[in-house]
Order: structure tokens, then C-alpha cells, then sequence
């Protein structure tokens, strides 16, 4: 990695650990429904870019992220703050295990 990506990682690393501040952030791990396969090249490029966005988070900060797939079409993923590996892993088995995930169309969504 060269120093200007590292130095762009760290920035996105302590930005984005300030803004969970010890908290867990709940996001869909792809963007939408899967691709038809009548799909244009367009539809294509535009699903990969945005399913991109999200997934590249974690590897971009340097936090955990663990994904539940069979929640919503694409799995459900759970980004939790630098070093909370263990937690996040505990935190994904209890909702799974309680089945939370069942009133998932009830949950707030914070904009």
C-alpha cells in the first residue's frame, strides 16, 4: 500500500470511528434486488458500484463486518466499531438466534 493510501485509510479510519462512536451500524450488504438476467451492461455497472459502496466500508476503515445472509435479498450486514470482533459475532447470534430479524420492516430508519 503507498503512503498516500495509508494516510487515506487512516483518515477514513478515525472519521468513521467518530461517527459510530461505540455504536453498531446496521446497512443491507448489496444494493437491491439481484440483477435479472435480462439486465443491461448499464444496470450492470450501476448495481456493482453501488453494492461497492457498501461493502467496502469496513476494509476501507478497518472495522469488523460480519453479513447474515436470507434477512433482506442481498444479507444484512453489521459494522461495528475498531476492534469489537467479539462483540459484533455476539451481537449478530442474539439477534439471529431471537429471531429480531422477523419485524425487520418495523425497524426506524434513521436518515
Amino acid at each position: 500500500m503507498t503512503k498516500v493510501a495509508k494516510q487515506y485509510q487512516q483518515q477514513w479510519h478515525e472519521v468513521f470511528n467518530q461517527l459510530l462512536n461505540n455504536h453498531i451500524l446496521v446497512i443491507p450488504t448489496t444494493f437491491g434486488m439481484p440483477l435479472k438476467k435480462s439486465a443491461s451492461l448499464e444496470e450492470g455497472e450501476l448495481t456493482r458500484r453501488n453494492t461497492q459502496r457498501l461493502t467496502s466500508i469496513a476494509g476501507l476503515s478497518g472495522n469488523p463486518q460480519i453479513t447474515i445472509p436470507g434477512i433482506l435479498p442481498g444479507g444484512l450486514s453489521f459494522i461495528g466499531p475498531y476492534d469489537s470482533d467479539l462483540t459484533l459475532l455476539r451481537y449478530a447470534k442474539t439477534f439471529s438466534k431471537n429471531n429480531l430479524f422477523s419485524n425487520l420492516k418495523q425497524w426506524r430508519i434513521v436518515e
